[in-house]
């Protein structure tokens, strides 16, 4: 059973639109790259601060990565 599929594609489709490999992602967002496949891929969401550290590493909201906007919406550092 997938929990929110949005978040998984948006999450993929963040880290791609920054170039980043999963462990690069996982490295700037201070996460296990384990856990960036699993989120990926459908198998573990975040907890809050999990997803506001890949928000500042992707540059993108927490409103995005969710699924309540469209816009990617860059955050503020």
């Amino acid at each position: 059973m997938e929990a929110l599929p949005v978040f998984r594609e948006r999450l993929l489709l963040a880290r791609r639109r920054a170039d980043l490999t999963q462990e690069e992602l996982a490295e700037r967002a201070g996460l296990h790259k384990t856990d960036v496949s699993k989120m990926e891929r459908g198998r573990m969401l975040p907890t809050a601060p999990r997803l506001r550290r890949l928000c500042v590493a992707l540059g993108v909201s927490a409103d995005f990565l969710l699924g309540l906007v469209e816009d990617k919406q860059p955050i503020a550092a």
